[in-house]
């Protein structure tokens, strides 16, 4: 069974000089996590990922990495909603 679905659309315009929204909805006691972008910020988001690994379901901090040398990442505006009453990115 894979554990990560990668869905990347033709839907999803990339412009690499401008902002991103980006949403992950996470749980951890199912181990699941999916993850959504709007790009330009506003626009309609797109579901990207979607992970699933019941043993990865673990409470901790939260931790941001980059994966390619020569690429530099910014977060601005980073919020944490625990328990939100909706499923849906």
């Amino acid at each position: 069974t894979e554990i990560y679905t990668l869905s990347l659309h033709d839907a999803l315009p990339i412009y690499p000089h401008e902002w991103s929204r980006v949403e992950i909805l996470a749980d951890s006691m199912m181990g699941t996590a999916r993850m959504a972008v709007s790009q330009p910020i506003g626009s309609q988001a797109v579901e990207v990922l979607s992970f699933r690994d019941p043993a990865a379901g673990k409470s901790g901090p939260i931790a941001w990495q980059m994966h390619n040398a020569g690429l530099f990442d910014e977060y601005k505006d980073v919020t944490v909603e625990p328990d939100p009453d909706r499923q849906r990115v």
